[in-house]
């Protein structure tokens, strides 16, 4: 299974398509790809918690060497308490860790089918940059012959928290909601008017 260890935006993202795809599954839709046959599980790591955790694990290896070093009572009793206080909140960080950890089957981005569109979303990397959706209409035999361009998505009024902030269960599902509600009701994109081939596509077993 692969592995992915995430920024706090990144992790965010995985699971918010997570969310979208359960949506989209529950109205009818299914994944397609133009290559994949079925979505390989990747177990998701939220890397912001574990550079907390390395974090302060370095400062109390700092402050045993001095506690060791350290003459006066007062203030080795002083260094112990900091200690202790470190170790509580890596106990705490390391639980938040586990917790964060998930398997989802997406790749950070949807490519899906439903109601005669097909739909294509990604978001980048950087929060600030543009995200983007394709909307196209889709034969019954999953071949694209009129191919349209990619148009921005507004995710200022589509994302219910700040980027970087931790997302609750809620915050996901609301979020992806609104894409899903924003996806259906958009029109199609510009057409492609560069000569290009069919493009076929495939059901993805989920």
């Amino acid at each position: 299974m692969k592995k992915l260890y995430l920024t706090t935006w990144d992790y965010n993202t995985y699971l918010i398509m997570e969310e979208l795809k359960k949506i989209i599954l529950v109205n009818g839709g299914f994944m397609v790809s133009t290559w994949e046959k079925k979505q390989e599980k990747t177990k998701i790591y939220n890397r912001s918690i574990s550079e907390k955790i390395e974090t302060k694990q370095k400062y109390v290896e700092f402050l045993e060497e001095k506690k060791e070093s350290e003459k006066l009572k007062e203030y080795k009793n002083n260094i112990e308490k900091t200690i202790t206080k470190y170790l509580e909140e890596i106990i705490t960080l390391e639980k938040q860790y586990k917790k964060a950890t998930r398997i989802v089957t997406n790749n950070g981005y949807l490519q899906f089918v439903l109601n005669g569109y097909l739909y294509y979303i990604q978001f980048d990397d950087n929060p600030f940059f543009d995200f983007y959706y394709q909307k196209q209409s889709i034969n019954d035999d999953l071949t694209i012959i009129d191919k349209t361009y990619l148009e921005i998505l507004p995710k200022y009024d589509l994302f219910t928290k700040d980027f970087y902030d931790k997302y609750t269960k809620k915050n996901l599902q609301d979020t992806a909601r609104n894409i899903y509600n924003y996806l259906l009701k958009a029109k199609k994109g510009e057409k492609y008017e560069k000569y290009h081939l069919p493009q076929k596509y495939y059901k993805m077993e989920v």
